[in-house]
């Protein structure tokens, strides 16, 4: 009898580390996933380089009406700068550092410009001092000096934690994803906070279930930092109404309805396996537009993070039905895609390569 007992106790340990030395996403995504097929890829070349890049230490980039907005916090006293694609020239900055009115020793990336009124405008995040400032790109080249129409009030310390992607929706709602918070010594971690909230309540107005638990224990798994499965890339459509989320290191897109609540998990046959032993990163940036969703992946496994720009990228463009319906094989290394005006600008952060595709 204690034989028995003890090779069940024997078994069940080793079905425990088994498990824990190999979990799937199902550990950490809530939602089932749909496999879609599988089609070949289509090399691509750009069909033009951009000049003017190279003079920003960027680490950011984002494209609207043939302008790119940098995200330049190291070597410039502004942390956006702005080129003009088509002509290689500086246009204009702002997000200045410092603690003046107008000024901030921190502003976030900038996730999107868009339209307003005939101008381009841009949504600033201001997290240290509660606040977003919505700025007129159009009237700050015009004028050159920083042009704020509208600060708006947020208290992001309500919730506890910084967005890491927002967006938007209408003039109280905003679309946010905000970061995880791990706790190395417990292995223990928060899940993202996905959903809509209201600028007027500061307080969630709804939420949308992508994890698992808001607070779940994670099993050991090597030199990864603990928060990585749960890290997104995120774009709104033009319509406002959905939003594509890419993960970074598992390989998986999901498509969200923000009106229904509908959540559609995608996972290309052939690279459907997650083993959270091995250091893969995939979904590196998300776009999208009324029709379609671009999707940059690097699909490497096991490359060291100073190694990835020796591998080139894929571009993955569902429809959002969840179907991929293109599949580019980039010849280089890129961080960053942007979609603009039917064509596609890819970057590589610090070397200041723009290239442009069409569409």
């Amino acid at each position: 009898m204690n034989y028995i007992r003890l090779a069940l106790i024997v078994l069940v340990a080793s079905m425990s580390l088994a498990c824990s030395g190999n979990r799937d996403s199902v550990y950490f995504v809530s939602q089932p996933y749909t496999l879609v097929d599988n089609i070949q890829s289509e090399s691509k070349s750009p069909d033009r380089s951009v000049a003017g890049g190279e003079n920003y230490n960027a680490m950011d980039a984002v494209v609207k009406d043939g302008l790119c907005v940098f995200y330049t916090p190291t070597d410039f006293p502004t942390y956006f700068s702005i080129l003009d694609l088509t002509t290689g020239e500086h246009k204009g900055e702002f997000g200045v550092k410092g603690n003046g009115p107008l000024e901030a020793p921190y502003f976030s990336i900038l996730h999107e410009l868009y339209s307003d009124g005939g101008n381009i405008k841009a949504l600033v995040e201001d997290t240290m001092k509660d606040r977003c400032l919505v700025c007129d790109v159009t009237m700050t080249i015009e004028q050159q000096t920083p042009i704020y129409d509208t600060i708006l009030s947020y208290n992001w310390r309500a919730f506890g934690r910084v967005p890491s992607f927002s967006a938007a929706i209408n003039d109280d709602e905003t679309f946010v994803v905000f970061n995880t918070i791990p706790n190395h010594k417990l292995r223990r971690v928060a899940t993202p906070k996905v959903g809509v909230v209201s600028r007027s309540k500061q307080a969630f107005i709804s939420e949308f279930p992508i994890f698992c638990d808001s607070v779940v224990d994670v099993a050991h798994i090597g030199k990864w930092d603990i928060s990585m499965p749960f890290s997104l890339k995120c774009a709104m459509s033009p319509s406002r109404d959905k939003v594509a989320i890419g993960m970074v290191y598992l390989p998986q897109i999901n498509l969200l309805n923000i009106a229904t609540g509908d959540l559609k998990c995608i996972r290309i046959k052939g690279a459907d396996k997650v083993d959270l032993n091995c250091e893969n990163y995939y979904y590196a940036s998300v776009q999208c537009d009324d029709d379609f969703v671009y999707a940059l992946c690097m699909n490497t496994t096991n490359v060291p993070v100073e190694e990835l720009d020796k591998h080139s990228g894929e571009l993955h463009i569902f429809d959002w039905n969840g179907n991929l319906v293109k599949r580019w094989k980039f010849g280089k290394f890129y961080n960053k895609i942007s979609i603009d005006c039917g064509k596609l600008y890819a970057f590589k952060f610090y070397s200041g390569t723009i290239d442009e595709y069409v569409l």
